[in-house]
């Protein structure tokens, strides 16, 4: 399995020409970045989805990154040994 990069991601909405429906999640914000590494397309002009759901969508995988995955886990954890002290999990 490859490695996803690590930092924030973004969703990247149409651009340029790209305005048809195009976008993807990214490790940057400025097209003219060459050096972006893209997550994932999501293209509303070429699957069943509208503008507004692949948006959407592109916005739910740019929260998913690897950080916020990383500080959800750490309060889970957290929580559950707070749980734990207070016996209220075993």
């Amino acid at each position: 399995m490859k490695a996803r990069p690590q930092g924030l991601w973004y969703g990247r909405g149409p651009k340029g020409s790209e305005s048809y429906g195009g976008g993807c999640v990214a490790t940057t914000t400025t097209y003219q970045d060459i050096n972006f590494k893209a997550i994932a397309d999501v293209r509303s002009h070429s699957s069943e989805i509208s503008y507004d759901q692949a948006a959407a969508t592109r916005e739910f995988i740019a929260a998913c990154n690897p950080e916020n995955i990383a500080i959800l886990i750490s309060a889970y954890k957290e929580m559950q040994q707070k749980l734990v002290a207070h016996g209220l999990a075993g």
